[in-house]
């Protein structure tokens, strides 16, 4: 179940229905500090818990058995 603090990553592609599963992520914050992390995962979509996250722009990094993206998210 997401809950409404959650922010979710889809990192799927949409023109070939193809699904990536997540097997990993890492979180950090504006100043390079690591505050969230879990390598031991599979998933299609991402939900992370973001009600103990400072406002303030953040940076993750998702692997999956592809590679790794990173993105960058914003918390208000």
């Amino acid at each position: 179940n997401f809950l409404s603090k959650d922010i979710l990553f889809n990192f799927s592609e949409l023109e070939s229905n193809f699904c990536l599963e997540i097997t990993g992520y890492e979180i950090y914050d504006i100043q390079g500090r690591q505050v969230s992390s879990n390598n031991q995962i599979k998933v299609p979509v991402l939900a992370v818990p973001i009600s103990e996250f400072k406002p303030g722009v953040y940076f993750i990094s998702v692997t999956t058995p592809y590679g790794q993206t990173k993105r960058e998210f914003v918390i208000e």
